[in-house]
């Protein structure tokens, strides 16, 4: 009868309203426990007091204000053009640490001469990566950050019919999942290939919440709230061999020492030090094989799918990329 339908009806609701509850229950108990566990306070003071920030504008909440937050190392190849990316996409304002670069990384970003760039020096040289973005995230929320995008140097971030800003700001739920994309350089040199199939992880973006804090490579964020798969990234891990075998060495060097300096779980980042074991010799074979669609497993970043060539560096939308590589799109060629 139909009165037996709606009741059922509203007993489903009610038992998905109560997994909603109990899910966002255990996110806050995660980013509680992540900022008060005594196993991860020594870590994020660490983080913390590494941090030497410029001076930020104090404003209360700006409803629909986009900042992004990144640190990088020795990034001076990319890290301007991300930037810029995200500066085009209409963000209030950009926080980047610089993790003691020596390539020149702090004097590109300076050089991009815009008012919303911050330049943060990080003085701790230990890959707590999930507590520095947090509290540079903590910062862009005081200063008056709605959605919070953290990202890496080497990332561009996409909405997928819109620009990043729009596609955020057009969101009810208060976390925006990205699917990745990696791009690697042509064998043949000065062009680029995306993979059609997306990574294995996923990153997110987020609504500011007081209680919340980022899991390991930004992956994840604990914090109330259901995931909304709205978001894109086109991502560009490997850039040169030189850039490959200065990030492998550099990279299992920072986790060595954020490793030595925990004392619970492990801080992530073993394809760092499974490569760095390799020699030289057995570098340049990796690479070569990346280049050939062949890389193995332990480069993590690595092709999973078909790469098909791609011009990227003016596009505004995934849409635009996306009609490149995808059957539809070669169709139309």
């Amino acid at each position: 009868m139909w009165w037996s339908e709606r009741v059922l009806a509203a007993a489903r609701a009610t038992k998905h309203q109560g997994l909603l509850a109990t899910r966002d229950l255990g996110q806050l108990r995660q980013g509680i426990r992540a900022r008060t566990d005594p196993k991860l306070r020594r870590e994020r003071q660490l983080a913390v007091a590494g941090l030497h920030l410029p001076e930020l504008p104090e404003r209360s909440r700006q409803e629909g204000s986009v900042w992004a937050v990144t640190m990088v190392r020795n990034e001076a190849d990319v890290i301007g053009d991300t930037v810029q990316h995200l500066l085009d996409q209409g963000v209030a304002g950009i926080l980047v640490a610089d993790n003691g670069s020596v390539d020149g990384t702090a004097q590109v970003i300076r050089g991009l001469n815009d008012a919303r760039v911050y330049l943060v020096d990080d003085r701790e040289p230990a890959f707590f990566q999930a507590a520095k973005l947090t509290e540079l995230a903590r910062r862009a929320a005081g200063a008056g950050a709605d959605w919070i995008v953290p990202f890496d140097g080497d990332e561009f971030w996409f909405g997928l019919e819109g620009s990043l800003i729009d596609s955020l700001r057009s969101l009810a739920s208060p976390i925006a999942v990205a699917h990745v994309h990696n791009a690697f350089p042509s064998p043949e040199g000065g062009g680029w290939r995306l993979d059609t199939s997306p990574a294995r992880l996923q990153k997110v973006a987020f609504r500011w919440h007081r209680l919340a804090y980022l899991h390991h490579g930004n992956h994840a964020v604990f914090r109330p709230g259901r995931p909304t798969e709205r978001l894109r990234v086109l991502h560009t891990p490997w850039r040169s061999f030189e850039q490959f075998e200065r990030k492998i060495r550099l990279g299992a060097a920072a986790m060595d020492l954020a490793r030595g300096r925990r004392t619970d779980s492990d801080t992530g980042g073993d394809h760092w030090r499974d490569l760095a074991l390799l020699d030289d010799a057995d570098l340049r074979t990796a690479w070569s094989d990346l280049l050939n669609g062949r890389a193995p497993e332990i480069m993590e970043w690595i092709p999973r799918g078909e790469l098909r060539e791609c011009h990227w560096r003016h596009a505004r939308q995934w849409a635009e990329i996306w009609s490149q590589v995808s059957d539809e799109g070669a169709t139309r060629k």
